[in-house]
This record gives structure tokens, C-alpha cells and sequence, in this order.
């Protein structure tokens, strides 16, 4: 007669002796930070980092670090760039020309006449479903164009003649 062996309840023999592997288990430290205490320092250290992002009206309007735009920098050829025109439009939060103006600055360029040369988003479909970033991101391909075409003198003379109101400023619609 065969020899059965009898388990005891909540044992299973097999696996006991016929699986090969072993659990890995942790090595337990005593004391220290744990992860969730890294975690909020980390986090912590980042906030410091950035500040808030604050409304245009509570922002400081932009030094005088900036040439205004009559200024004799922005009319001297030997120093007028691409960059120097998008640092005085970005001044006091400004993110592009109104419609009017940029129209009539497109028109001064004679944009119709260059292919490589898109025409303002001042459609009225189009420019209320633009994000401040777009029409900015626009505005720049156009004094890009005037710098690669030669044209930053009128550029920077059509800016010059510009009034704080003919700008679109971040916050506005």
C-alpha cells in the first residue's frame, strides 16, 4: 500500500519545494528622511524657485533699459536688429500691434506683393480665437521678414510713431 502524506491545513508542500526563487524583501534602515519628506523638500525648493505669475496690472511696467522708440537706436542702421525691435515690442506687456495698425503696417511693407510674407490675423474670425503667444509668435515673423527683406528702417520708424494704445497689451482682448 502506497504512503500518502498528510499536509496541514494552510501548507502547500510544492511550493515549498519545488519553487526555486525567493522573494527579494528591502533592506529596512532605521531613521532618516523618507520619500514623502524628500518629496516636499524637493517640491519646496521648486516653489521658491519660480514666482508667480502675476496680471498685467499688478506687473511693474518695463524699465528704461529699453530704448523708447524715437529714440536714436532704433532709427542708427548700423545697430537696428530683429531682436532690438521685438525688446521694445515686448515692452510693458505688450503682445502685438491692434488690427489697425499692424494692417497698415503690413501694408507699408507691401506684404501682398511677397509670398513668404502672411498677412495679420486681424480677420475677425481668426483673431479672437488666437492666443496672446500666437499673435506675438505672428507679430515676430513679420519684423523677421523685414530683417531678412531690409526693411527694419520702416519697421522701426512705424513703431516709433506708434502710441501705447495702438498696442495690444497681455490681459486685453
Amino acid at each position: 500500500m502506497a504512503r500518502t502524506t498528510r499536509t496541514t491545513p494552510g501548507t502547500d508542500d510544492w511550493k515549498t519545494a519545488h519553487w526555486p526563487y525567493t522573494m527579494p524583501c528591502p533592506e529596512a534602515k532605521e531613521g532618516g528622511p523618507s520619500m514623502w519628506e524628500l518629496w516636499q523638500a524637493e517640491s519646496r525648493r521648486l516653489d521658491l524657485a519660480f514666482a508667480r505669475t502675476q496680471p498685467p496690472d499688478a506687473a511693474p511696467r518695463a524699465a528704461a533699459s529699453v530704448p523708447a522708440p524715437n529714440e536714436p537706436e532704433l532709427s542708427s542702421a548700423r545697430r537696428l536688429s530683429a531682436d532690438l525691435l521685438m525688446t521694445v515690442a515686448r515692452r510693458n506687456n505688450r503682445m502685438c500691434p491692434r488690427p489697425g495698425p499692424w494692417t497698415l503696417l503690413y501694408q507699408l511693407l507691401e506684404g501682398h506683393r511677397f509670398e513668404d510674407l502672411q498677412p495679420p490675423p486681424v480677420a475677425a474670425s481668426r483673431w479672437p480665437n488666437l492666443s496672446p503667444l500666437e499673435k506675438r509668435l505672428r507679430f515676430r515673423e513679420h519684423v523677421r521678414w523685414a530683417a531678412r527683406h531690409g526693411r527694419l528702417k520702416q519697421v522701426a520708424s512705424f513703431m516709433g510713431g506708434m502710441t501705447e494704445g495702438d498696442w495690444l497689451h497681455l490681459g486685453e482682448v
